[in-house]
């Protein structure tokens, strides 16, 4: 566990309760809990953040675990947010991917209206830009 302040920072999913509440944070829909236990199985790595044994932010990765891999699911409750929390899940999320990727791999993430510059600040970069085209997703 790292401490930044009054804050630690574990590589642990949170439990399937505190999951489906933080996602409702920021309005994603719940989840059963069939569906949770896939995606702890199918996700490379969680980061959480807690505060006085409460976890108040996690984020993930998913990808192949050597070229590709994407953030997903970044979230920090409101009223800890603007502390540097969500700063801390990204630096530990690139760390696993650096950690874990082959030469010229890449890390990805679809930003959420209005954050991208804080994902920018994190070093990601917009598309379109001059190398790249504007990412796309179809919802399933």
């Amino acid at each position: 566990m790292n401490s930044t302040n009054d804050f630690i920072f574990e590589l642990k999913e949170p439990d399937y309760q505190t999951w489906n509440h933080l996602r409702s944070i920021v309005g994603w829909k719940p989840y059963s809990a069939n569906v949770y236990k896939k995606v702890i199985e199918n996700s490379l790595c969680f980061v959480t953040a807690w505060h006085h044994n409460k976890i108040i932010g996690m984020g993930r990765l998913v990808g192949d675990n050597i070229t590709s891999f994407y953030i997903q699911g970044l979230v920090v409750e409101p009223c800890f947010q603007n502390r540097g929390i969500g700063t801390q899940i990204v630096r530990r999320l690139l760390f696993y991917a650096k950690e874990n990727a082959a030469e010229g791999a890449s890390i990805n993430l679809f930003a959420h209206k209005g954050s991208e510059g804080f994902y920018q600040k994190c070093g990601f970069f917009l598309h379109p830009n001059s190398t790249r085209g504007p990412g796309m997703s179809q919802r399933l």
